[in-house]
Formats: C-alpha cells, sequence, structure tokens
C-alpha cells in the first residue's frame, strides 16, 4: 500500500506530522504544517522588534518557504516541512 509521509526536518533531527493515503491530502498538510511554522516565526520576529532587538533569521525563514512549490523549499539547516511516498507492507 502505497502512503505519503509529511514531515519537518530540524537541525538535530526530524518529526512525522502526517501520513496520508493519497498525495493531495499530504499537499494540503504539508501547506498547513508550513503555515503554522511561518505563523510562529512571525510572532517570535514581532516579540523581537518589541525588545528592540532585530534579527532576519526569522525573515529569512519566512521567505524560505513562502513559495506554494514545496519540493524547491530550502531552509537547511532549519526547520523546513517535506514530503515523501513509500510502501507499507500488509500483512
Amino acid at each position: 500500500m502505497e502512503v505519503w509521509i509529511v514531515g519537518v526536518a530540524e537541525c538535530e533531527g526530524n518529526y512525522i506530522v502526517a501520513i496520508c493515503a493519497t498525495k493531495e491530502i499530504a499537499e494540503r498538510e504539508i501547506l498547513k504544517v508550513r503555515d503554522d511554522l511561518i505563523k510562529e516565526w512571525k510572532e517570535m520576529d514581532e516579540h523581537l522588534k518589541k525588545q528592540n532587538r532585530e534579527d532576519d533569521l526569522y525573515k529569512r525563514m519566512i521567505e524560505n518557504l513562502s513559495s506554494d512549490d514545496y519540493e524547491k523549499w530550502d531552509n537547511y539547516p532549519l526547520d523546513c516541512p517535506y514530503l515523501y511516498k513509500t510502501e507499507v507492507l500488509e500483512t
């Protein structure tokens, strides 16, 4: 059986967010994960601004994932959602 894995790669590891039955569902999920990360990063950027600390890190991460073409996302070594197909053996 074919399934699609949606996860997030981080600098110290990665984690799986969803296992999907179709590519269409997986694509929807990867964009949700991306949107959640961008929301978090925007909040962190605003927090830094309130403390009068400027850092382009969050702006760069948001820009790196701003496209809807997940195959071209490159945010290494920071958080980056990923998607891949794999086979699950049925017993």
